[in-house]
């Protein structure tokens, strides 16, 4: 199974309607793409995060750059994020949200530099 986790840091509190907008359409999506497991959503220090869970690496890409409103929102990311990481891996178990926050700063990607 293929696990990733996203965590933004929204660049002002007035974003966080058109943030929650894209995030509710890229769950409805993510629930009806072939392949998928799992998606949680969580709120922590002012990050916010998901993490989803795909059969495979295809179904995991087909939803995050296929149509749809996923591809919609990572458009929109530098209009509402100020910084953002991105850690994708293999794994057999889907982890609980304190060793997916761990393992996203251990280990992510930054996708979004911070604009300090």
């Amino acid at each position: 199974m293929f696990v990733s986790i996203t965590s933004l840091r929204l660049k002002k509190w007035y974003v966080r309607p058109l943030f929650y907008k894209h995030t509710l359409l890229s769950y409805l999506q993510a629930k009806k793409t072939p392949g998928h497991i799992c998606t949680k959503i969580f709120v922590d220090k002012g990050w916010y995060s998901t993490l989803t869970a795909w059969e495979d690496k295809k179904s995991m890409m087909l939803f995050a750059y296929g149509p749809g409103a996923h591809k919609k929102a990572i458009k929109q990311t530098k209009k509402i994020a100020k910084e953002g990481i991105i850690y994708t891996y293999e794994n057999d178990t889907i982890p609980t949200w304190p060793d997916a926050i761990e393992l996203l700063h251990k280990n992510g990607r930054i996708v979004l530099p911070s604009n300090k």
